[in-house]
């Protein structure tokens, strides 16, 4: 059985990094991560975290679930 974890964090200086791992049988078989830093122009707040969160995992959940990976 396969699944995939997520995991996001987000420094003070504007810099978020979403880490995913794909596991199988609860081994660990492949991570990916990516990093993005929001423009320090930019407000951060609740509402524009969300929408980097979600195009970052979006990012990495597409690139996890290329055909042929499983």
């Amino acid at each position: 059985m396969y699944s995939i974890h997520t995991h996001t964090s987000m420094s003070l200086s504007g810099h978020v990094t979403i880490q995913t791992t794909t596991l199988r049988n609860t081994v660990a078989e492949r991570t990916w991560s990516r990093s993005l830093r929001v423009p320090s122009e930019l407000e951060l707040d609740e509402s524009l975290a969300i929408r980097i969160y979600r195009a970052a995992t979006d990012c990495v959940i597409d690139e996890c679930m290329r055909p042929g990976l499983f």
